[in-house]
């Protein structure tokens, strides 16, 4: 579990690192190995993207790693489900702070897939919401196609909360599926201080516009 956490640290620096060895070996005469590298990362930023639910499940062994609690009763998350499924209600679920590396999405992903189900109405997992630069960081790009993330622009957002798109929760009546993402985004990772979050909102009035018209 670590080491995952590790790897997945890592994938941030990865591309960058990458580009820079690649210069290296193209300027010591190497282009041949160069050429293969950037085809290779070139690859890696252009893979489809495939929903794989038993990884979200994986993710459950970092409960304790971090210490996840919740305040969630088992009557809220069936009013949740309930809303979701039979009177098409969606909703927008955010945690913070963002983080240097956002790890929270690892307990994120197995929280949502664990709980925002019923045995009746099946899962209201929905996708994820993410900085569009990380769909060009190979590795990154997978991991988070697996969790149904995607780049968190205002059209995806509204798209997918009305009408959805790609694979929908089980048993739906109503479009549309519910957001989850961590709201300060990459910005916050600029402000944060050693035992200091600041919440970065300005510049999320697309979230909050795309929240109004589609009554999530």
């Amino acid at each position: 579990a670590c080491v995952f956490v590790t790897l997945l640290a890592s994938m941030y620096y990865l591309l960058p690192a990458t580009v820079l060895v690649s210069l290296a070996l193209a300027t010591c005469g190497h282009v041949t190995t160069a050429a293969a590298i950037g085809l290779v990362l070139l690859g890696g930023s252009l893979l489809p993207l495939h929903e794989r639910p038993y990884t979200r499940r994986l993710c459950q062994v970092y409960y304790e790693l971090f210490r996840l609690r919740h305040n969630l009763t088992q009557e809220r998350i069936r009013r949740l489900v309930e809303d979701c499924v039979e009177r098409g209600e969606r909703y927008i679920l955010g945690m913070h702070p963002h983080g240097v590396v956002p790890l929270q999405v690892l307990l994120w992903v197995a929280f949502a897939d664990q709980y925002l189900r019923t045995p009746e109405h099946g899962t209201v997992y929905g996708f994820g919401g993410m900085a569009s630069v990380i769909c060009y960081l190979p590795g990154l790009r997978t991991l988070m196609g697996w969790w149904t993330g995607m780049p968190a622009t205002y059209s995806n957002l509204k798209r997918n909360l009305t009408s959805g798109c790609g694979a929908t929760f089980t048993r739906a009546k109503h479009p549309g599926r519910n957001l989850y993402m961590l709201p300060g985004g990459v910005a916050e990772i600029f402000t944060a201080q050693p035992a200091r979050h600041v919440a970065v909102w300005k510049p999320r009035r697309g979230l909050c516009l795309a929240s109004r018209r589609s009554r999530a």
